[in-house]
């Protein structure tokens, strides 16, 4: 009923989604866990966008988007969006600690 609508795309990307069993995936789920102290909530998909399909369709790597660390008044997206610093040190550790077990999975140590 809508006849006076018109999509017109100007720009798309495709999904991307990796194996939750995925080295990838298990190094971001153990940093998380390892930085607080409690296991995360893990979705096997999520809403929104990003270039994640470049790499698992491009170059058949597995892909995890790790979302943030924030607090719940952050007002994520919001104009204003806030993180507070306690926050931010949490992510920088989450980031340290992803990358090390990602490092530690690809050298098979």
């Amino acid at each position: 009923g809508y006849g006076d609508f018109e999509i017109i795309v100007h720009a798309a990307l495709s999904p991307a989604a990796s194996d939750p069993s995925s080295a990838v995936a298990r190094a971001a789920i153990d940093a998380a866990n390892a930085v607080e102290n409690q296991a995360p909530l893990v979705y096997p998909l999520m809403a929104g966008s990003g270039p994640m399909s470049y790499f698992s369709a491009g170059l058949h790597m597995p892909v995890v988007s790790c979302g943030g660390i924030s607090w719940h008044d952050c007002r994520v997206h919001a104009p204003n969006e806030s993180v507070r610093v306690v926050d931010y040190i949490r992510g920088i550790k989450f980031i340290g600690r992803f990358i090390d077990n990602v490092a530690t999975a690809e050298s098979g140590s």
